[in-house]
């Protein structure tokens, strides 16, 4: 790094701090050393300068990997570097000067090897003009021999997608649905300018599991997965994430102090449009449409917070699974209900799309410092187009009364039915089990000790699982002594409940049915 020094003599430099819940990433900076003065410690991430005014400073430093070799789950500690390839944040690699984010600034590289490949948004797609330095650090990079690189354009941009290792997928089907995905996405919402880049490393596999995360930049989003992943499952989680672009981003500000009372629409809502979104490119069939949002009303139904109130959110979100889940599916079966009320009310001329596009012109037109706050900007969207959504309001989402769909929800296009279910059970203590890698908490009698799961047995690898489905088998690979065994079992307790579902034999595939599925009319 070279800049100009604090004309008191005294500049303040941060080391990498902290990133989405991670701490200490300083801890990953080593051989720290200054040309033109020196350094005092402040504290673990804080260094001051000392220096004559003004003087030009170069300051140098390693970064070490997080890392002893590639990680097998989600990671975000800090840099992954191996002898041939890397991937890392900005917020992990590059140190800031006090004062200086929002001054201009400019990165150059220099000494890589002519065979490796980098593919970063760190540019983000200003070459040539004026950056900062905060633009600099909210990065993400990879790069190495064997990356591979596509460029695609989308509306109003190109696509830029970097990946590194071999998946189970064609790497040509994970392009072409990602394109699909974010060219659809754009046009929809029509506001989106400049490159988008989306980077890709293969994780560790491990046994008999899988794996997937990604995180979102503002020009791009960071993915990584075992080999063996489902495309349909990052190609899922890009379709959410990229439509936090705009949601709840660019429509309505959530409020400063207890923001999860407001996840019912910004991660709600969003998943309702991942799954139109995705149906609409036409990475989604109806059926693959139908299939989600089954597992939504199914997990919804039998969820045991499915009653809590919404205040129980603000206060629960990070310490409860099933609370933390809860504003994604009453936010989306909610908005299929704001939908459908406002597409009856309308004859069929107005939907969810039209209120969105009100909310969103709404905040493009206010000042900086008073954008329109969420909640209110949603009631007021609405009622412009005729419907006073604040009795449901209060029913559905503060006081948390059940959400039932309308059985007339999408005509003749697909059939709403009510089903009895047996009550989601995994039969042992899945957050211990997982803390301590040791089995815990087995029910006796219940459906994972009649399977053979043993309090004790090491636990290797969950593998699969429908959270919330008790149809969907749970399977897991323990040890017990020198044995490895994979042990499967239906998670279904003795408990029944009702849900609701589309009733997969009715779903249409008819071009008419594929829009009214996806937010168009029904004709």
């Amino acid at each position: 790094m070279k800049f100009a020094g604090d004309a008191d003599g005294n500049t303040v430099l941060t080391l990498p701090k902290e990133f989405a819940g991670q701490q200490d990433l300083w801890r990953h900076i080593s051989a720290l050393e200054i040309i033109g003065g020196k350094i005092e410690p402040r504290d673990s991430a804080t260094r001051i300068l000392l220096h004559w005014p003004n003087e030009l400073l170069t300051v140098r430093y390693r970064v070490n990997s997080a890392y002893d070799e590639t990680p097998s789950s989600y990671a975000k500690g800090g840099a992954i570097i191996r002898p041939d390839w890397f991937a890392a944040f900005g917020e992990a690699l590059f140190a800031a000067v006090e004062g200086r984010d929002y001054v201009p600034a400019r990165y150059r590289w220099q000494g890589w090897p002519e065979s490796w490949r980098v593919v970063s948004d760190i540019d983000h797609g200003q070459t040539g003009q004026a950056m900062t330095g905060a633009d600099i650090v909210e990065s993400t990079l990879l790069a190495g021999p064997a990356l591979q690189y596509f460029e695609r354009q989308i509306p109003n941009g190109t696509l830029r997608m970097g990946v590194n290792g071999t998946f189970q997928f064609e790497i040509a089907d994970y392009v072409n649905a990602q394109t699909r995905v974010i060219a659809a996405q754009r046009k929809f919402w029509g506001d989106a300018n400049g490159p988008y880049t989306v980077t890709l490393y293969a994780l560790q596999d491990v046994a008999n599991g899988s794996s997937a995360g990604g995180t979102g930049r503002s020009d791009g989003f960071a993915l990584e997965a075992t080999s063996d992943i489902d495309l349909s499952i990052l190609t899922r989680i890009l379709a959410h994430e990229h439509t936090h672009t705009w949601i709840s981003r660019r429509v309505g500000e959530l409020p400063k102090q207890d923001e999860a009372l407001n996840y019912w629409f910004s991660e709600g809502v969003t998943d309702f449009y991942t799954g139109r979104t995705l149906l609409s490119a036409g990475v989604w069939t109806p059926a693959e449409f139908a299939d989600d949002l089954n597992e939504a009303l199914a997990r919804y139904a039998g969820s045991p917070a499915r009653d809590r109130p919404n205040n129980a959110i603000a206060r629960e979100f990070w310490s409860d699974d099933d609370v933390q889940q809860l504003p994604y599916d009453r936010g989306r079966l909610f908005a299929l209900l704001v939908d459908y009320q406002l597409r009856v009310r309308s004859g069929g001329s107005a939907n969810y799309d039209d209120l969105l596009a009100i909310m969103r012109e709404r905040w493009r037109l206010a000042a900086v410092d008073q954008k329109p706050e969420l909640r209110s900007a949603f009631v007021d969207a609405a009622s412009e187009l005729g419907l006073n959504v604040r009795q449901d309001l209060a029913r559905y989402i503060d006081a948390g009364e059940r959400i039932l769909l309308p059985d007339a929800l999408f005509g003749s296009c697909a059939i709403l039915r009510t089903v009895d279910l047996a009550r989601f059970d995994p039969g042992f203590d899945r957050r211990k089990s997982s803390e301590t890698g040791v089995i815990q908490g087995v029910v006796p009698d219940g459906p994972a000790a009649q399977a053979g799961l043993e309090n004790g047995m090491k636990r290797i690898a969950y593998i699969s699982s429908k959270e919330g489905d008790s149809r969907v088998p749970m399977v897991y690979r323990v040890a017990q002594q020198d044995e490895e065994l994979t042990i499967s079992w239906l998670p279904a307790g003795r408990e029944t409940y009702t849900a609701q579902e589309l009733d997969p034999s009715s779903v249409s595939g008819t071009a008419q049915c594929r829009q009214m599925l996806s937010g168009g009319d029904s004709g």
